[in-house]
């Protein structure tokens, strides 16, 4: 049995959805990178935590256990964790239903404010870090990059989950 899973993709992608159901299926502990990456903030996702204390902080919880499922990226400052994973998973899915993802989930958290006759003149950082990154398809291509670099030491399989269905949906363990 694998016990330490990444599972990784684009914003909108179902990478938490998926990890928070497959840690329970399993009853491994779940984290994900945005716990790490954002400091808590009201609204949320608007100031990012120091990289050196994001990296201690989750250290310091993947190292304390045996079983968990990682969800989310780590791309450029979560490297240290690498060495700890027994199976890396990449999720794709197509560019328009994950930024209709993205427009619905924010509308969920921020409700009128993120649109623009709200309140809110600037949207949550992470909704346009969404769009202004995982629109072009170069994100894709650094995930392959990376897990293809020699620097990812552990399965990974051939080829991404890919899909439309939501990502709980697909779960089979």
């Amino acid at each position: 049995m694998i016990h330490r899973l990444h599972i990784l993709g684009a914003s909108g992608s179902g990478t938490t959805t998926l990890g928070r159901a497959l840690a329970e299926r399993l009853q491994y502990l779940h984290f994900d990178t945005d716990d790490y990456f954002w400091l808590p903030t009201d609204p949320p996702y608007t100031n990012q935590r120091e990289r050196t204390e994001r990296q201690q902080l989750l250290m310091d919880d993947i190292t304390a256990q045996n079983a968990w499922v990682l969800s989310g990226s780590l791309f450029g400052w979560g490297d240290v964790a690498i060495p700890l994973f027994a199976l890396v998973v990449f999720l794709w899915i197509p560019q328009d239903i994950r930024m209709e993802r993205l427009r619905q989930r924010e509308h969920a958290r921020f409700g009128e404010r993120i649109s623009l006759a709200g309140t809110c003149t600037r949207p949550p950082k992470r909704f346009w870090r969404g769009q202004r990154h995982m629109m072009r398809e170069v994100w894709t291509s650094g995930a392959d990059n990376v897990m293809t670099s020699g620097s990812v030491h552990c399965p990974v399989p051939s080829s991404a989950l890919k899909g439309s269905t939501p990502s709980r949906n697909n779960l089979l363990c």
